[in-house]
């Protein structure tokens, strides 16, 4: 009885959350709303990438075989964590005997998109790898698709296409974690086709999160100068918040070319954070005029890698220090040359465009 009432109580703070304007259809439409199915299957593609230290060698992608989750109840919050959890039960099952050690690592969500498909018909995917996502991006999805008069009675079921990743990071570790998390970002780094490193905006959330921050601000020594024994536990604290908070790249970015925290404790104190990203000189002399140019050129020479593009629909413009996270092969992939340059078949990381529906290759014009 009480995990009936649970489920209820669950369902109705749902229903008492404010629906996206442009994914729900009109609540006053009552033949609409009971279209819309309370479940659904749910098809999860599971793929394991395994990052390399050489970067001269292709990493491994390990796809393991599709599972379907029958009569999926979309609107409970609960949903995500659950098929979560039996996706890495399914890829830890199904990759223990290629990668035994896995079972001993941290294994993670490094991107996650969801559709609809439809008698093999697939239609635009939207992002869903975070558990604020949901129920909001099924629920799009869904009111979306069958707002369209001819899918209305149309069966279809929600294809979750998840990618994870590992931290190669222990918990245990006591000394020197400062340059085991140098070396695990530098692991993480991708080249793309111009052999310009990049790390995914993801694993980088991962590494600056709440489990791992308060290790490497333990193991910076110029931040216990700043304040007595007594005092740096609140400093600390402070910090963790404010780096979650508000900076967890400039935290990957310092970590990654040896700049001391006190630094970036530094910026935030002068309301310098992610938001300023990617930075000039001018813009952190605006608001912090004395700030140290050493480990300020350091920084702003070390930004790109953290900051790759993301793709969207429409014309858009690459600041400079920006890294393209695609792939071609200059011979192998190009498809003509025109007056306007040479044009390329690329790949585009996942990570960083929701652009097409079924395909993974794109065109680029090269001037």
């Amino acid at each position: 009885m009480q995990e009936h009432s649970d489920a209820i109580q669950e369902h109705m703070a749902f229903r008492d959350t404010p629906q996206r304007a442009d994914a729900m259809s009109d609540p006053g439409d009552g033949i609409m709303q009971s279209l819309i199915p309370n479940k659904v299957d749910c098809a999860l593609h599971i793929t394991f990438e395994e990052d390399l230290e050489d970067k001269d060698k292709t990493p491994h992608c390990y796809e393991v075989p599709m599972i379907t989750v029958p009569d999926v109840e979309w609107n409970y919050r609960t949903v995500f964590t659950n098929l979560d959890q039996k996706a890495q039960e399914h890829l830890q099952s199904h990759l223990k005997e290629e990668i035994p050690e896995l079972e001993s690592r941290s294994i993670y969500r490094r991107h996650g998109s969801c559709r609809i498909v439809c008698g093999g018909e697939a239609e635009e995917a939207e992002e869903l790898n975070d558990t604020d996502q949901w129920p909001l991006v099924p629920s799009g999805l869904i009111a979306r698709f069958v707002n369209v008069e001819k899918n209305q009675y149309k069966p279809f079921h929600l294809e979750w296409q998840l990618v994870y990743s590992d931290l190669q990071l222990h918990p245990d570790q006591t000394t020197d974690f400062t340059l085991t998390v140098q070396k695990e970002i530098s692991r993480k780094m991708k080249p793309n086709y111009n052999k310009e490193k990049y790390i995914s905006r993801n694993d980088v959330f991962k590494i600056a999160s709440a489990e791992w921050i308060p290790k490497i601000i333990d193991d910076d020594r110029s931040l216990q100068n700043l304040s007595s024994e007594s005092d740096f536990a609140k400093l600390k604290k402070d910090l963790v918040n404010a780096i979650i908070g508000s900076a967890p790249r400039l935290l990957a970015i310092c970590v990654h070319v040896g700049i001391k925290l006190a630094f970036l404790k530094d910026l935030l104190d002068h309301r310098i954070n992610d938001t300023d990203l990617p930075l000039n000189t001018e813009k952190c002399r605006e608001k912090y005029p004395d700030c140290a140019m050493f480990e300020l050129n350091k920084l702003i020479d070390g930004q790109g890698s953290f900051l790759a593009h993301k793709f969207e629909k429409g014309h858009q413009e690459v600041g400079t220090n920006i890294v393209l996270p695609i792939y071609y092969n200059k011979v192998d992939d190009l498809l003509g040359r025109g007056a306007h340059g040479d044009v390329y078949k690329i790949q585009i990381d996942p990570d960083y465009h929701l652009l097409s529906k079924v395909g993974i290759c794109f065109s680029l014009s090269v001037t």
